[in-house]
């Protein structure tokens, strides 16, 4: 599955997720390695609640990447 991940590096999760919110999220795999996992997420405006926080996003991002982290 490690492989598998691999060939996603660099491409948009929007195209390749099987998960509607990680389609939303949109976050680029950037490396898999023996220790994990490292992706980039470009914030927008929809990530805020009306305060500006980014909290419940930043979880959402969490459980994506711990799921990735998972199969690799």
């Amino acid at each position: 599955m490690k492989e598998q991940l691999k060939q996603l590096i660099g491409k948009e999760s929007k195209d390749v997720s099987p998960s509607p919110f990680g389609r939303w999220l949109n976050g680029i795999l950037v490396e898999i390695g023996d220790n994990g996992v490292t992706a980039s997420f470009q914030a927008r405006p929809e990530f805020a609640n009306p305060s500006g926080i980014v909290l419940g996003v930043l979880a959402g991002i969490m459980d994506e990447l711990i799921g990735i982290t998972g199969y690799a």
